[in-house]
This record gives C-alpha cells, structure tokens and sequence, in this order.
C-alpha cells in the first residue's frame, strides 16, 4: 500500500508539471491564431482595396466621422460625415466667392474682377476627405496624439479656388485689347513758321502688351493662397520702336532745292499775282508726305475761290489767252516744285497709281501726275514747267508718290523783296556729294498760222484790237543732269521726256465803220 501511495503520488506530480507547462503554450496558440486572423484580414484588403490609403483605413477603424476640433473653411465639421460636412461647408464657399475682388490696375486704368469673370471651382470636395482622415493617418500612438492635438489646439483645412482658365483668359484679353500700346516711332517735326527749313525731333515712346499668362498665373496663386482681395499690378511686355531718334534725323536731311523768279515784268510783280504765290507757299511750307502716300496738289491747296482768299490775277485759259481767275499765278509755285522734285531725283511716272507704285515697288519719288502749260513760262526753262487748274474732281494738278522709306518734307519760300519762290525738299539724302539739275532744250521751234481777221461792222473803220496773241509752238526735251561734288557726270545725264507746245494763232479784229467786210 505504501508502494503504491508512493506511486500514485508521482503521477499526480507529473501532471501538476504538465499543466503548468502546457497553459503558456494555449495562449501563445491563441494569439498566433489572432494575428493569422488579422493577417487574413489584411490580405484579403490589400487583395481587394489595394494598398489601404487613409479611406480605406477609415472605414476599417472608425465610423467615417470626423474627429473634434476639425473645421474646414472656419466652418466646424466635428462629428459629420461627408456628406453633413460638405451641406455645412457649402454656404461659407458660396459666401468667399461672392467676396472675390481683384483690381487689375495700370496709370489710370483699372478693371475689377470677380467670379463671374473667372468661374472658379473650389477645392472643397478635396478638404472634407483630407478633414475625414486628421488624426488616423498614422500608427496607434501617433493617432492618438494627433486626436489629443487637434482636441486641444483644433486644425482647420481652409477652401480655396481655382479660376476657369479659359474663360479667365477671355477676360484677360478684353483688358489686353485696352491697355496694349503699340510703340510711337520717334518723329520730326517741320517748323513752319521758321524763315529756313527748321525741324524738332521727338523722341519715341516704348510699346508694351499685357503679359495675360502672367497676370493669370499671379490671379490664380492668390485664389490658391486664400487671398480673395487684392490689387494687382500686371506685369507688361515692352517693345521698342523700330527707329532711333537718330535714325531719323539721319533720314531728315536736305535731298533738293529749286529757285524761281518772278521779276521779269511789272505783270510777274502784280501784287494780288503775289499774294496767290504767298497764300500757296504758306500752305505748303513745311508739308509732311508720309512714306506709301500720294500728294495731291489740288487737293492738298484746295478750291481757289476768291471768297476762299485767293485773289484774281491773269492766268492761262482756253490755252490761248490769259483772264483774271481766283489764285493765278500759283503755277509758279507748283513748277518751282516740280523741278524740286525732279532734283531730289524723282521718276516719271505719269499715269500710274499709288497702287501701281507700291505694288510694282517703285522705289523712291515718282511724279504720277504733271501737265505743261499752253505756252512755255518765263520763269522756267521750256520743258520744265508744270501747270494746275480746277479741283481735284476736274483739272490738272501736280502729283507724286512718296516710296523712299521715310517722310518727305517740303519748304516753300516767297521773298518779296528778291522776287524769287524757292522749295526745299528733305528726306532721305541722296548718295554722299550728289546733286542734280534740270534743264530744258528746245528741238523745234513751230511758226504760229496767218493772224485771223474778224471785221465788225459797229466798230470805226480805225478800229484795230488784237483778241488773241499769236504765239509760237516749240518741240522741247526736258533732261536732268547728274553733279558728283559740284562736278558734272557727263554719262549720267537723264532725258526724262519730249513734249509739244503748240502754235497759237493770233487773232485781230478790226472794224469797218459800218461797211460791209471784204471778201476772200
């Protein structure tokens, strides 16, 4: 009996071991089924979702509110889902983009923009997920501590805006079409009032042209920012004129200049003659022609009426006989010009029209309109003068086209006391020590007819009145001379053109005293 005491005591020892022993290894066997669980878990997640994001983790450890002390745009969201935090949010946005302000301002000028003229979105649908993940982004402890901070201290995930770029940028460029400025080229100016051709040179004015990508980009960097006022100062892209101030005196420069008398006669002296020429070279002194353009004489003068100022003294008409009109004796004024011109180098190019001129390229100045006058002048040698009569619509005029590149200025001088028209041409300068001359060669001189007689009964047998001069044709060719340093190119010189003056038959009238004419 003892033995067996003895015996069954052992056992009961082994198993009091055994259990004690095998406790420990239940709960470990416990645990590694709980973590094989979770590792389940988060396989068949990563398998499904992916890799969990903060959503993801959301939804698998919270509810889907949003944690306490959390406002987005100021407003508080704590405790809502996404959508009771995006209903709460809406009106605060509402309310911004009514607020929204921006003053594009520039020298005077300013334009306010707002909403409607950029028709933002906002980033609100972004904030209330970023507010929903605050404080469970992280592992256990650092959730906890990020809850117990945003608890104490709050956060709050502001709202901004993000303007529509196109319709934006239609805006922009409205502002753009008022505040861009073409550069001013510098400019001279011809004194008119000056005794000598005189000018003033200005200089010119930079351009510049709304950087619109600019602008927008500092619109949008403010909307972002949460500024919803501000003033902004664009930002602005300068050109620069294409010419220099120098670069315009150096194409402003004496090109010609051509001298006429009026002193020949007590007739060529005739002070309302006199003052036509005056009146004229008034008006032309200092006349600007801008490059591309055509001058029109009889357009530029205008209408010569005596009301309008012009006086009457003789002047050519029916091409046989001279009359008392309104303004004559301006064809002095108009020739003296003419041959300026023609010094100055200009073409002949009669009958063709600015259009022609351009399109064809035809450098330089060309004389698209000049007629000669009935008779040759007496200021002028035969070949070389140039008549205008009428208006604009119906008579003969003085025109050329100005296709040097540069403005062409004329200065047309009365000296009275002198009996002399002078006129200056400036522009752009001919070749170093060039200058020309005209000059023109009768051909052919033309022996006017018989002098017709007409008999007038009521008139005295004494009577005798030439009616009608008789005059005598000529054949002339006009030429232009080329002088390098005042000395004559002899293989240069030009023959620009030949014309006819004709004959004009005199006419008498005498009278017969009452007896009937004779027969022929």
């Amino acid at each position: 009996m003892e033995a067996k005491a003895q015996k069954s005591g052992t056992k009961k020892a082994r198993n009091r071991r055994k259990n004690s022993f095998s406790r420990p290894k239940a709960i470990s066997k416990i645990i590694l089924i709980a973590l094989a669980a979770l590792s389940l878990v988060a396989a068949v997640l990563y398998i499904f979702l992916g890799k969990p994001g903060k959503d993801e983790i959301e939804q698998v450890i919270d509810d889907g509110t949003i944690l306490q002390g959390i406002t987005v745009n100021g407003v508080d969201v704590a405790g809502m889902n996404y959508k009771q935090a995006r209903d709460a949010v809406l009106p605060s946005v509402e309310e911004d983009l009514r607020s929204i302000h921006i003053t594009v301002s520039h020298s005077t000028n300013m334009w306010l923009l707002t909403a409607a003229d950029m028709r933002p979105s906002s980033t609100r649908d972004a904030a209330i997920p970023e507010a929903r993940t605050l404080g469970r982004g992280g592992t256990v402890i650092e959730n906890a501590k990020d809850k117990e901070d945003i608890a104490q201290n709050g956060r709050d995930i502001p709202v901004a805006f993000v303007p529509n770029e196109a319709a934006l940028k239609v805006r922009l460029a409205e502002i753009g079409a008022v505040l861009d400025s073409e550069p001013a080229e510098p400019y001279a100016v011809a004194v008119s009032s000056s005794a000598e051709p005189e000018f003033t040179f200005n200089e010119g004015v930079d351009g510049y042209m709304l950087d619109e990508d600019a602008l927008y980009q500092n619109i949008a960097s403010l909307l972002s920012a949460g500024q919803l006022k501000a003033t902004l100062e664009p930002e602005l892209e300068y050109t620069k004129p294409q010419m220099t101030i120098d670069d315009v005196k150096a194409h402003t420069k004496p090109v010609s200049s051509f001298q006429t008398s009026f002193g020949g006669s007590r007739a060529a002296r005739d002070e309302k003659r006199v003052g036509n020429i005056q009146k004229a070279c008034t008006l032309l002194n200092g006349m600007k022609v801008e490059n591309g353009t055509e001058f029109n004489f009889n357009a530029y003068i205008g209408p010569r009426t005596e009301a309008g100022g012009w006086p009457l003294a003789p002047g050519i008409v029916n091409g046989n006989q001279y009359e008392d009109q309104p303004g004559g004796g301006i064809c002095q004024v108009s020739t003296t010009m003419y041959n300026a011109l023609l010094c100055a180098g200009a073409s002949m190019q009669r009958g063709s029209t600015l259009e022609d001129i351009l399109s064809k390229n035809i450098e330089g100045i060309s004389i698209t309109e000049r007629k000669h006058h009935s008779w040759p002048s007496s200021y002028v040698d035969t070949g070389l003068d140039s008549t205008v009569t009428g208006t604009v619509e119906s008579g003969k005029s003085l025109n050329f086209v100005n296709n040097t590149g540069y403005p062409v200025y004329v200065f047309a001088y009365c000296d009275q006391v002198n009996y002399t028209v002078t006129v200056y041409v400036y522009g752009d300068p001919l070749e170093d020590g060039v200058t020309y001359k005209t000059r023109g060669v009768i051909d052919e001189v033309i022996e006017p007819g018989e002098t017709i007689i007409n008999y007038d009964t009521t008139k005295p047998a004494t009577y005798s009145e030439v009616t009608i001069k008789a005059r005598k044709g000529y054949k002339a060719t006009a030429y232009r001379d080329k002088y390098v340093n005042g000395e004559l190119v002899p293989d240069a010189t030009e023959k620009l053109y030949s014309e006819t003056y004709n004959a004009v038959t005199g006419q008498k009238t005498v009278g017969t005293g009452g007896a009937q004419p004779p027969t022929t």
